[in-house]
């Protein structure tokens, strides 16, 4: 049975640096060989913070008025899966998906 804690919603505003194109393959995450990593070379977390709800709701709704068509792209990451490896393929996902 899951845990409360793993039942209750959580938000975070990540960015994330990608490596330019010309030194990357599409469709894959680099990892950085070592921390704090080489934006030039790997993917690297610039920010990160978690957001109460009213907080993730404000830049929601901000954010859907940049957006025209006022779509969104959910990312259900699956299971057995790190919180890093998720932010990471999502973030490869929406750049090389442009």
């Amino acid at each position: 049975m899951p845990s409360l804690q793993s039942l209750k919603v959580s938000f975070a505003e990540i960015a994330v640096s990608i490596p330019p194109d010309s030194t990357r393959k599409a469709g894959s995450v680099q990892w950085p060989a070592e921390l704090p990593g080489d934006p030039a070379t790997g993917f690297v977390t610039v920010k990160a913070h978690t957001l109460d709800r009213p907080q993730a709701m404000s830049w929601i709704s901000r954010t859907a008025k940049l957006v025209p068509q006022r779509q969104a792209l959910v990312f259900i990451h699956g299971f057995n899966n790190l919180f890093e490896e998720a932010v990471y393929r999502f973030v490869q996902i929406v750049h090389d998906g442009r």
